[in-house]
């Protein structure tokens, strides 16, 4: 069995502009190919996921990680796994 982790560190999303947000597109092209040479998928954030703790930066980077996860699985019809590992 081959296993795929992706590993996402400190998104420190945050109310209003966040640049992470306009490379979501990219992300998912530079990894969606790899998917399909493996039989599980990880998606590992570690560290801070929100800037300053606020409920609506969870909110925003919950709805990213939804999304890429929606993407990667609609891309290569398997199941996506997400783990995560808070920072402080």
């Amino acid at each position: 069995m081959k296993i795929l982790l992706i590993q996402l560190s400190d998104m420190h999303f945050k109310e209003g502009e966040n640049p992470v947000l306009k490379k979501e597109e990219k992300l998912f092209e530079s990894i969606r190919n790899s998917t399909l040479e493996y039989d599980e998928i990880f998606l590992v954030v570690t560290g801070d996921i929100a800037f300053s703790g606020k409920e609506k930066e969870y909110e925003i980077g919950s709805n990213f990680l939804k999304g890429l996860k929606t993407k990667l699985e609609n891309y290569s019809k398997k199941k996506v796994q997400i783990l995560t590992i808070a920072g402080n």
